[in-house]
Parts: C-alpha cells; structure tokens; sequence
C-alpha cells in the first residue's frame, strides 16, 4: 500500500478480515495520500453475530462509501450507525461468463438431465456429532436433521460442504457429498441437477433474514429453481423474480417431485428467461458501484 497508494484513486475493500481494512486508513494517514476507501460489507457482525467488534465500528466511521448486499443491511447499519457517507446496494450477481461455465441450452432436454435437490455451503455437524458451542455461533447452518429428513422422504441430495468439517459430518444421511470444491468445477457440476437448496437451519435468524446468500444467485446463473426457507429477504427477492418456492419450515419439502414437481415447467422457464436475458448478471449491474465511486469522488 505505502508503495502504490499515491496511484489510485479509490480503493475497494472486500470485508473479513476487517482488521486490515484499518490497515488502508492508517497507510492513507501516514503517507499523506489522496485516496479514497469504500468498504463492501459481505457479513456484517452486528447482523451475524448480533455484537459488533471494534474494526466494524471503525470502519463505518473512517470508509468514505460502503457497499451492501441487500436493503435490509443497509437499512440495519443505517439506524445502528448513523453514517452519512454514501452507499449501494449491490447483489451477489453472477458473471455473465467464467472458467468452468458451460452455457446449458434451455429446453426439453436440458430439464429430462437434471435431477435432484443441490445444496452447496458451509455446514455444521448435527446435534449428535458437537457440542452447542461448536455449531450455535450460525445456527443458521446446522441444517442435518433437514437434509436427512428428505433424504428419508425420498429425495435425491446433493451436498457440495463448504468447509471440511460439514463433509465429513454428513457422509452418513444417505446424500451424496462432496468435500470443498473449487468454484468453477461447483458451478459447472451444478448445472445437471434440479433444484437449489435455499433452506436454513434456525428461523428468525439475523443473517439469514437480512442478508442474501450468494448460494442463490448460483442456483439461479446453474439453471435452477430455489426452495427457500428461513430467509425472509431471499424469499422476497426470488419471489419476485419468479423462480423460487418458499416454506414456512424445512419439513414442509416432503418427497419435492409429489409435492412441488408440477411447478417446475414454469420456475424452469422463467430461470431460463433471466439467464438468456443478463438481467442477473453482475455486468448488468456494475453501474451502481460507478455511481457510488462517483458520489465518493465527488465528496471530495
């Protein structure tokens, strides 16, 4: 930073950890530079956790703009902060195109391919495999009863663990799992099954009612429809779009195809018409980030 600071312009930091965040501030100090500094609030701790720590408080004193990734957070930090320095909210987008996509062709025969229920993300071990302190600080992700509660009814479950503990903690619920895998292999291998997992371990979670997952948008940009349950904001923001089920609790999914399957052809169709459209796509986007970075230039 001391080497190439006098360089830019703005910098955008992507936050966790935050401490480092801080790091960019005292730089800018010591070196006299101009910059300008915006954090993008990925995970929010007074949400997450419902306690803020130290650096977030400093960084909402000290950044000159902030990047959120739903209303509800920015409305959240709004009233517990108070900041006037400008913000955005930008979604977890999907690129149009990256390493490892393959386009799917929309159609009969791309819907005959697919099958089963997807999950992909972080994971704790059931109640029988860790003690509370182990698995209760997101409760959120301790969703083994749920998955081995569809597995039982039936469904095909497929499991990509985002940590190694969540894989080798569900290797015996009937599912297929998957330890961590790298991003472009998930996509692509998500592009053969049939609906994404959107279900949550813990209602009236913090994060998981203010928050948007960027899971969803995965499922979506793969050729998915949703099942969303225990997430408020998700279940507004997909309904809206047309492509998501939501559930008032995890047991409601049942066996998905005697249950859901008729509702399919057109959550299908409509998840084809936002990919070949862009307008999920982060490109299609990206002027709310130019806006903000302009507003903070404009602060002088």
């Amino acid at each position: 930073m001391k080497d190439v600071g006098h360089l830019y312009q703005i910098i955008s930091w992507e936050n966790e950890p935050n401490e480092m965040a801080l790091w960019i501030d005292e730089v800018r100090k010591e070196c006299g530079f101009k910059f300008k500094w915006t954090c993008n609030w990925h995970d929010i701790n007074s949400i997450r956790l419902n306690s803020a720590d130290l650096e977030e408080i400093k960084i909402f004193r000290k950044a000159d703009g902030f990047v959120f990734v739903s209303d509800p957070c920015q409305l959240h930090s709004q009233e517990l902060y108070d900041f006037k320095q400008p913000s955005v909210v930008f979604e977890h987008f999907c690129n149009e195109e990256w390493d490892g996509y393959t386009n799917y062709t929309p159609g009969k025969e791309d819907i005959e391919r697919r099958h089963g229920i997807v999950y992909q993300g972080g994971l704790n071990p059931g109640a029988h495999l860790a003690d509370p302190a182990q698995r209760d600080m997101f409760k959120y992700r301790t969703i083994y009863p749920y998955f081995k509660e569809a597995v039982a009814q039936g469904n095909e479950v497929i499991i990509y663990a985002g940590n190694p503990a969540g894989y080798e903690t569900h290797l015996d619920i009937g599912a297929t799992v998957f330890p961590p895998t790298q991003y472009d292999k998930l996509i692509t291998e998500m592009q053969q099954y049939k609906w994404g997992w959107c279900l949550f371990g813990s209602k009236g979670d913090r994060q998981t009612e203010k928050t948007l997952p960027n899971k969803a948008w995965e499922y979506c940009k793969a050729g998915m429809p949703i099942i969303i349950c225990w997430a408020d904001e998700t279940a507004r923001y997909f309904s809206d779009l047309g492509v998501a089920i939501v559930l008032d609790h995890p047991k409601e999914l049942g066996n998905i195809e005697e249950q859901y399957g008729h509702l399919y052809p057109k959550l299908k169709e409509r998840v084809d018409e936002i990919n070949m459209s862009g307008s999920e796509d982060s490109e299609n986007h990206i002027w709310k980030i130019e806006s903000l970075w302009q507003k903070v230039l404009d602060n002088g």
